[in-house]
This record gives structure tokens, sequence and C-alpha cells, in this order.
């Protein structure tokens, strides 16, 4: 128990090698403590090691399968490495063992967003909320899947909840923030992006994103509003048959959201933590 408790103190601290460190004498002493193998399977997770942490985690079930958080980590794990129908299949094994486990609900989800099925993915979400309607995560996660499915008012209301929820969450005002620019809202998408660059820290590259929408977006709404030169009868040109008034496309938003690529999502690693 003493290494088990310095273990956790230590993976608290991000000393992920010193926290392993412990949890591997825990399990010298005792080899059947699953407990060990499941929090040593959360630290290799936190170091991006998901092979190990997947082992430790499929220990842990040899030793308990009826712990519902050995099977949503591992899923998480499988998740990480691209492998979406053992998460799923993982994620499943959680839920019939607790029915009311929001938590395994709204990653399952996750991996279904993964897999482009977004439709099982917003079912998913919806039943976490249903289980756990302050669920902040949950909200947001589904904004995600009517983003994809190019739902954007519904993306927007629930990225307004969980922002409602927690206030503090960067990632749910860059995701609104791409629903009003998929919807050509400029302003209000550039006062989002400003507040996500805020809340999200440095080091995320979502920060780094952020500030590069709010320049693209800016440079769009100037264009847009920059007043027009009069045109000398002798140089008119067919362009100048434009409607007054016609807008400039964003060419950001949901397109150039899915071009950036996935990115790792930091609280999906913090739900790993049970």
């Amino acid at each position: 128990m003493a290494y088990d408790n310095r273990g956790a103190a230590y993976r608290a601290k991000g000393e992920y090698d010193r926290a392993i460190a412990n949890y591997a004498k825990a399990i010298e002493i005792d080899p059947k403590d699953s407990n060990a193998y499941y929090n040593r399977g959360i630290a290799y997770h936190s170091k991006k090691d998901y092979d190990r942490a997947i082992a430790d985690y499929t220990k842990a079930i040899s030793l308990d399968a009826k712990f519902a958080g050995h099977y949503s980590n591992r899923g998480l794990a499988w998740i990480a490495k691209g492998d979406h129908d053992r998460a799923i299949a993982d994620y499943d094994q959680a839920i019939e063992i607790d029915p009311d486990y929001a938590l395994a609900y709204d990653n399952r989800g996750y991996a279904h967003d993964a897999a482009d099925d977004h439709d099982k993915a917003i079912a998913d979400y919806s039943k976490a909320i249903e289980i756990d309607p302050s669920y902040a995560l949950a909200y947001r996660d589904r904004a995600t899947a009517y983003q994809a499915k190019g739902d954007y008012d519904r993306a927007i209301a629930d990225d307004s909840e969980a922002i409602r929820l927690k206030p503090d969450d960067g990632y749910a005002y860059y995701g609104r923030a791409d629903g009003y620019a998929a919807k050509e809202e400029g302003p209000k998408a550039v006062i989002d992006y400003r507040v996500a660059a805020k809340l999200i820290p440095d080091s995320d590259p979502w920060h780094a994103q952020a500030l590069t929408r709010i320049t693209e977006l800016e440079r769009h709404l100037a264009a847009v509003e920059a007043p027009k030169a009069p045109a000398n009868d002798d140089t008119a040109s067919a362009d100048d048959a434009s409607p007054a008034g016609a807008r400039v496309a964003l060419v950001i938003g949901n397109s150039a959201y899915a071009q950036a690529g996935k990115l790792a999502n930091p609280e999906k690693d913090a739900a790993a933590i049970l």
C-alpha cells in the first residue's frame, strides 16, 4: 500500500518514471495487486507509452474483471493507437458492468467519432448527458460530432452549454468559434478564438491554431469591410458588375478544422485517471 500511495503522489506531480518504479515495487510485493497494475498503466498512458499501458490494463482485468474503469482506460489507449473496434469493444464491456457509467458512454462516443460514425457518437454522448446533465465534456464532444455533420447550430448550442458548465474550457470556446466561422459569423468567431487562445496553454497546438484562425478571420473581415475605390470609367472591368456588398467567403471553419488534423485531447487523457 505504501508503494501504491507513493506512486500516486509521484503521478500527481507528473513524475511518471518515479511513479512507475513505485508501482513496480508494489507489484513485486503483491503480484495479484490489480490496482497497482491499473495505476502503473495510467502512468504509462500519461507518458503515451500505450503498449505498456494496454499490457498493464489487461493484467488488471485478468485479476479483477468486474471493474469498469479497467476497460474504459484500455479503450482510451486503443483509441490512441487507432484501433477503434477494440476500443468500442472495451467500452461495451465497461457499460455492461456499469450501465450508468457516463464516462464510458462519452469515451465510446469518442471512439465512434474517431471512426467517423458520428450518429453513433451523438447517441452515446446524449446517453452520457442523460446520465449526468452536468457533464460538460460530453456536451463539448457532442458539439464536435455535430460539427462533423455540418449541423452548426446544434454544435454551437452544445459548446455554449459546455461553457456554461465549465467557463474555463478553452476547447469549448474554440469549438464554438469554429461553428460561428462555418456560419460566416466572423466577429463572434474572433471573440471566441481570442478567449480560447487565452485559456488554452501556450504549449498546446490548439493555442497556436487559435491565433492562426484569428489572423485569418480578421484578414477576411477587413477585406469585406474595406471601402471599394471608385472605378475609373476607362478602366472598369467585368469584375465591377458584382453586387454591392458581396461577401468574401470565410475559408476557415469546419473545413479548415478538418484539415488541421486530429490533435490529442488532453481532457480525454485526464479522463483516464479514475
